[in-house]
């Protein structure tokens, strides 16, 4: 199985956002990775459970 989330980098804008996938299997192992420029930062955090609610805004409600 195979995702992606193509993104389109602007040098000196800082963009927040969000992807969630509801897949089966979760339970084998995965690799993720990300392929971007040397000057492009970036972070991601990746977790297993029930999906996160979102605000109507698109940002995660915390538990």
């Amino acid at each position: 199985m195979n995702s992606s989330f193509p993104l389109d980098c602007v040098d000196g804008e800082v963009v927040t956002t969000y992807n969630q996938l509801a897949l089966r299997g979760v339970e084998k192992k995965g690799t993720v990775s990300v392929q971007a420029p040397s000057g492009v930062r970036w972070s991601m955090t990746i977790g297993r459970g029930e999906p996160a609610s979102l605000h109507d805004s698109g940002d995660p409600v915390s538990p």
